[in-house]
C-alpha cells in the first residue's frame, strides 16, 4: 500500500487527478451495478462525473489506463462489468465514442458465463477477451439515452 502511494504522489499532477477520477467512477460503478438495473447504473455513473478539463483533453489511452489501474488498486474492483461501465461513462464525458457489449458462453461445466467489454470502432478498449468463445447480446440501453426513432 506504502509503495502505491509513493508512486501515485510521485507522478504528475494531471495523472493524480485522472486516477482519482477513474478511483471515483470505478467505486459508483462497483456499487451502481450491485444495486441498480443495469441500464440505471450506467446512467448514475456517468451523471457523477465531475466536470473538468483533464478528463475532457485526455486520450481514449489515458482514460483506459486510469480505469485499469484504479481497478486493480482497489480491492474487489478487478470485474469487467465495473471496468466497462466506469470506462464508458469517463469516455463519454470526455467526448469519446464507445460501446458497452455484453456476451455470454457456457463454461467446461456447462454453466452460463458473462463478459462485458468496451468497444470503440471495432476495437476493444477494456476487456479483453477471447472474442469467438462469448456471444454478443445486446446490452441494455443506459437510462438517459435517447431512445431509437422508428
Amino acid at each position: 500500500m506504502a509503495r502505491r502511494l509513493i508512486r501515485f504522489f510521485r507522478r504528475p499532477f494531471s495523472d493524480q487527478r485522472l486516477l482519482l477520477r477513474a478511483a471515483l467512477s470505478v467505486a459508483a460503478a462497483r456499487l451502481a451495478t450491485r444495486i441498480l438495473p443495469l441500464p440505471a447504473a450506467r446512467s448514475a455513473v456517468r451523471c457523477i462525473q465531475p466536470p473538468g478539463r483533464v478528463s475532457s483533453r485526455a486520450s481514449v489511452e489515458r482514460l483506459i489506463w486510469a480505469v485499469d489501474a484504479a481497478s486493480r488498486a482497489i480491492p474487489g474492483m478487478k470485474n469487467c462489468l465495473v471496468q466497462a461501465v466506469a470506462a464508458e461513462a469517463m469516455l463519454a464525458r470526455a467526448g469519446h465514442a464507445c460501446e458497452l457489449r455484453i456476451g455470454g458462453a457456457k463454461n467446461e461445466s456447462q454453466e452460463f458465463i458473462a463478459h462485458a467489454w468496451l468497444e470503440s470502432c471495432g476495437r476493444v478498449l477494456i476487456g479483453e477477451f477471447e472474442r469467438e468463445r462469448y456471444t454478443p447480446m445486446a446490452a441494455p440501453r443506459r437510462a438517459d439515452a435517447p431512445s431509437a426513432q422508428r
